[in-house]
């Protein structure tokens, strides 16, 4: 027991002394996609790690890593078709975050990654079977702004850009469908996030 109690005790510090530097944080999004394409037809859930390695009054700069979770299973009213769609998000970053002397709250932002799209695309129409499964990648580039509630507390809202390079294979029902083409997908990122 004492033991345990040491060892929550200097858990405790260290969180204490990393949070005065505001090195590293955690956030927990919600995204809504604004492109045409809609190839996150319901938004995406994420959730991310932010460190950042270097710190000016001015800039920071750091490592950003987001994972991401999106379930679309469109209506086909009238149709004997159903589909079910699993996409998971992988985006790391290298960002700047910058301090506004006239606004000490408000903090803009910028970043540029690689993001990864794994797919599990499944579904039939009567006796037609699809079944698509792999991943995608592509360049991926982010601005946006973050508001501290409190020292610890902060919301945010960012626009992310991913230039999807999309190449599939997809069987149904027995027949190959190859697919390469850029996919570009918009998205508007709400959140709230905590410095450690």
């Amino acid at each position: 027991m004492t033991k345990q109690l040491f060892l929550a005790c200097i858990f405790l510090f260290a969180l204490q002394a990393t949070a005065q530097n505001k090195k590293l944080s955690v956030e927990a999004n919600y995204s809504i996609d604004v492109s045409d394409a809609e190839y996150f037809a319901n938004g995406v859930y994420d959730v991310g790690v932010k460190y950042r390695f270097i710190n000016t009054p001015l800039v920071h700069l750091g490592l950003d890593l987001n994972l991401g979770f999106n379930y679309y299973n469109p209506d086909f009213s009238g149709r004997s078709l159903n589909i079910e769609n699993k996409r998971f998000l992988y985006q790391p970053k290298v960002f700047a975050e910058f301090d506004l002397p006239f606004i000490s709250k408000l903090h803009p932002s910028v970043g540029l990654g690689y993001s990864i799209v794994r797919f599990d695309t499944t579904g039939n129409s009567g006796d037609l079977d699809l079944t698509d499964k792999g991943g995608d990648g592509g360049f991926s580039f982010d601005a946006g702004l973050s508001y501290d509630i409190t020292k610890r507390l902060f919301i945010q809202v960012k626009y992310d850009f991913i230039n999807l390079n999309i190449k599939d294979r997809v069987f149904l029902d027995g027949e190959v469908i190859d697919i390469d083409r850029d996919s570009p997908i918009n998205r508007i990122k709400f959140g709230i996030g905590f410095h450690f």
